[in-house]
């Protein structure tokens, strides 16, 4: 062969890199930072007569100038949301009970509404006002007393004084663990309105006293 030498280079592939190089160079982007909410869009449908929607056997209430309007129903697991078009228009927790009927009374005209519904109404709009008055209100209850009359006496203090003022009270109520009617009007020195039985006699003529009027000289004698 003449002394003739070949030098013979292996060939040899890409060099292999570990799976963690690997995975810094894909450059992966996050997905978008949008919650998964499951809701499901139900066609428009008319409002009852009375101003009511029907949806799974149950019937949810719109305000009342929506009468005969097709409006949709937003729904997930818990709630239930109602749309004008792109607007909202009520939202109700939903509920999978049969043939219930789920109403707020913010939704009714207050002039047609009955002294039962008009309390409930005022409750519902007192307790809105703050956290700390939704949560007074629902303590005043386990104290054992009315949390709907609670909501009305606060309604009638709103005109009288600030909200801020009336805030500040109920939460100074919190902090002492007395939420009640009582101590909410002491620190306004205010006394509690007390609720006074009208006593009539059943005979009439008991009324009608008389007397026959004697002479002071008569009361010195009998005290000597």
């Amino acid at each position: 062969m003449n002394g003739l030498m070949i030098k013979i280079t292996p060939c040899t592939g890409p060099q292999e890199k570990n799976p963690v190089d690997l995975f810094r160079e894909e450059r992966l982007k996050p997905l978008p930072a949008i919650p998964w909410k499951n809701v499901h869009i139900h066609s428009p449908v008319k409002t009852t007569k009375t101003a009511m929607m029907i949806f799974d056997i149950n019937t949810y209430s719109v305000p009342d100038y929506l009468v005969g309007r097709a409006l949709s129903i937003y729904s997930t697991s818990t709630m239930l949301k109602i749309y004008d078009g792109n607007r909202e228009v009520a939202s109700h927790p939903r509920s999978f009970e049969r043939y219930k009927q789920i109403i707020n009374p913010l939704h009714r005209n207050y002039s047609r509404l009955s002294t039962k519904a008009k309390m409930q109404r005022i409750y519902e709009v007192i307790a809105g006002l703050h956290p700390a008055v939704a949560e007074f209100l629902t303590k005043n209850q386990t104290c054992g007393e009315d949390p709907q009359k609670t909501a009305y006496q606060i309604f009638k203090l709103l005109k009288q004084f600030s909200r801020g003022m009336i805030l500040s009270i109920i939460s100074e109520c919190l902090t002492r663990r007395s939420p009640r009617l009582k101590t909410l009007l002491s620190y306004l020195q205010i006394q509690p309105e007390e609720e006074s039985e009208v006593v009539c006699p059943q005979n009439p003529d008991l009324l009608n006293i008389t007397y026959k009027a004697r002479a002071l000289e008569e009361y010195e004698d009998e005290s000597e």
